[in-house]
């Protein structure tokens, strides 16, 4: 690969206008100052032959403006330098796949003859990559007869394979079969380990398989191409994960499996140990690439995490991102993976990183200071592209609340860069064009957009459609692309039309139940919501259908709180705790059974905070309709939580689906920031004290 200040000499050469600075960062995915260093750089190397030098513009950027008998003097000379191992990033990832094949025995001294430079600079490349490694608990040892190789966890050292080839080059890359490359440089290092024509037959075959689910991000499939190909590559090479191997993930899960199953039957491969399969479920549930929308078993620790990050956010930012119930279920699915990745250390690629921390600087700098602020972020680091996706759904959040107007043209949005993206495109025309986006699909279903109703296409790939007109835009939406939006309009609107907007604000209907129920407190709002909502309907007034979400206040019966309460242990506490909703059918005796064998199973993770517990299971596990009960609890017991015994104050918790109960959840998330309110809470007697305590913090 050249070094980047020929890739801007070429590009200068070639193009002759004046580039400003964040244009060439979007272009080579790097920041502005490291785009001013390849400039200088650049410049440094036309000095030297005596050329003319780039211009810098003040205000506009940069230019190149030479002549066609100087353009070719520059262009001979720098064709003849140009080295693939000059940059030394570069010649870093070819040594390290070079150490990690370790059939040609190589040893340190050996790269000083294949790159033709110096032991220092060796030397240095070493101890890069021994960083690296070290990330991973990886040491590279090295034997004058084996050559250098790498020790430690096999499972680390996928990982670390992984994480190389996601930093080190764009990975879409890596599936161009037109790709011309030089013999030697880190794309043929990459691709001999993975072997291309089994990555190609993954990806394809997986997009094929999984295209009517809701698999649809190209991305990931790629993502899991690599990870199968890594997998490949090394069992076969006889580097299997031992019994002891410290990675090993005891789980497994009905969308792994069918993924994983799936990979294993393209190339006829048979029984996999346990531990492989282990690995491998492990790495497709890092990707969070599910048949349906499946809860992960701390999925309610991951809800409060989600409702003090959009809170955050929306005190940040002054948006009110709590009234997009999309952005609160999106963000619980993507972070559940994310945990994971952070744990396992495991980068996933963004192509869009760079743009987004562009176009959404200060969303991407909010998020950044919000998550340090989250106790779950203490002790982990997250990366600039994990970042950068929550960007995009913050940023499409935000375009979405901006969204006032009444939509004009129906539009499908077709990317190849994920849903999220997509969301992100289809919110910011709508609020600029007005647009009715009626759907968000892969590039690989424009079949599908045959039924769709649809008048035109914007699409973030080239792909060829002759299901509806299409333009190509940059799913960042330059200027440019508002240009060619307006000029493709102009040129196709005689074969567009006009729909009427439809009401579809749920918040109306719920201010007109407050209202109605602020005068007579013993009405049912679940009953009322639905027979007002039935007859705005049959009016033809339209809303989403999203289901009434009650205060604790509105839950909690008197029989449902127990003070002072004395249990043996915590398995007691849980059943007390549970019993009124038990005699009440709001849960079955299998819930409570559930409740106890999670504990026993994964540890006290439902001891959410000092003194406090959420005990709860997935709804399926046993919940009739949604309630909530609470002990305080007198002495209070150890739940064997590392940090937060004993405990003195435990909810029970029985949601119906991931949606209804968010408002206890705030509530509850609110009062465990409120030590002092706990303290109060628990030193009560008295029922109705407790209550109006409760209660009035509630409101507040």
């Amino acid at each position: 690969m050249r070094s980047r200040e020929i890739d801007v000499i070429n590009l200068l050469l070639n193009e002759k206008k004046i580039y400003a600075y964040n244009e060439l960062a979007v272009s080579y995915g790097i920041s502005d100052r490291l785009v001013r260093y390849a400039i200088e750089d650049a410049n440094v190397l036309l000095e030297s032959i005596g050329a003319s030098q780039i211009e810098k513009i003040r205000g506009k950027g940069v230019l190149l403006n030479v002549d066609e008998e100087e353009k070719k003097r520059i262009l001979e000379y720098i064709y003849l330098k140009d080295d693939p191992y000059q940059n030394k990033s570069d010649r870093e990832v070819i040594m390290f796949f070079n150490i990690l094949d370790n059939s040609n025995k190589i040893l340190a001294q050996d790269f000083q003859e294949l790159f033709g430079v110096s032991k220092s600079a060796i030397d240095q490349s070493m101890k890069s990559i021994r960083g690296w490694c070290k990330e991973f608990g990886i040491d590279i040892v090295s034997n004058n007869k084996e050559g250098l190789s790498l020790t430690g966890s096999e499972g680390y050292i996928r990982l670390l394979v992984n994480n190389i080839i996601n930093t080190q080059i764009d990975i879409q890359e890596l599936i161009n079969e037109d790709l011309e490359r030089l013999s030697n440089d880190k794309f043929t290092s990459i691709l001999n380990f993975l072997n291309q024509a089994d990555l190609i037959t993954i990806y394809h075959d997986l997009r094929k398989t999984f295209s009517e689910e809701s698999l649809n991000n190209e991305l990931y499939f790629l993502q899991l191409s690599i990870y199968f190909c890594v997998w490949k590559a090394r069992y076969f090479n006889q580097n299997s994960i031992r019994e002891d191997d410290r990675f090993i993930k005891k789980y497994r899960a009905e969308h792994t499996e069918l993924i994983v199953d799936r990979f294993l039957s393209i190339f006829n491969i048979n029984n996999v140990p346990g531990d492989e399969r282990n690995y491998l479920d492990f790495m497709v549930d890092s990707l969070n690439i599910q048949r349906k929308q499946t809860l992960p078993r701390e999925w309610v620790k991951i809800q409060m995490f989600m409702i003090e990050l959009i809170e955050s956010m929306s005190i940040k930012r002054s948006v009110a991102y709590e009234r997009d119930t999309n952005l609160f279920e999106n963000l619980v699915q993507h972070f559940a993976a994310l945990l994971k990745r952070i744990d396992e250390n495991i980068e996933i690629y963004n192509p869009l990183k760079n743009m987004v921390k562009q176009e959404y600087q200060s969303i991407y700098e909010d998020i950044q200071a919000s998550l340090d602020e989250l106790p779950v972020f203490k002790n982990r680091n997250i990366s600039e592209s994990e970042i950068a996706y929550l960007c995009i759904h913050f940023g499409a959040s935000e375009e979405k609340l901006k969204s006032m107007q009444s939509e004009k043209y129906r539009v499908i949005i077709m990317c190849g860069h994920g849903l999220a993206t997509g969301e992100l495109l289809a919110q910011r025309v709508k609020r600029i064009y007005q647009f009715d986006v009626i759907g968000i699909v892969g590039s690989y279903e424009a079949q599908a957009t045959r039924r769709m109703n649809a008048d035109f296409i914007l699409k973030t790939t080239n792909v060829e459609v002759d299901t509806l007109p299409s333009l190509q835009i940059n799913p960042m939406l330059h200027q440019v692309d508002k240009e060619k939006i307006e000029a493709f309009i102009a040129l196709n609107k005689q074969h567009f039309h006009s729909f009427p907007k439809k009401i579809e604000k749920h918040d109306v209907l719920e201010d007109i139940i407050e209202c109605i129920f602020k005068d007579n407190e013993r009405l049912n709002k679940t009953l009322l919501t639905e027979k007002i909502g039935n007859v705005l309907e049959k009016h033809e007034i339209h809303f989403k259908k999203k289901g009434y979400q009650p205060m604790i206040s509105d839950v909690l019966k008197d029989e449902y709180i127990q003070l002072n309460v004395k249990a043996k242990d915590w398995q007691d506490v849980i059943v007390q705790v549970a019993n009124p909703l038990l005699k009440d059918k709001v849960i079955e005796p299998c819930y409570v059974d559930a409740m106890i064998e999670s504990v026993n199973k994964f540890g006290p993770y439902i001891v959410i905070s000092e003194g406090v517990a959420l005990a709860h299971a997935r709804p399926e596990e046993g919940v009739n309709e949604l309630g909530i009960s609470l002990v305080t609890l007198d002495p209070p017991i150890a739940f064997n939580h590392e940090d937060h015994d004993p405990v003195k104050l435990v909810f029970c918790l029985a949601a119906i689906d991931d949606n209804a109960h968010l408002k206890m959840m705030a509530t509850i998330v609110k009062l465990i920031n409120e030590e002092k309110k706990i303290e109060e809470l628990v030193s009560i007697k008295d029922k109705e004290e407790f209550k109006k305590v409760l209660f009035e913090f509630e409101k507040n």
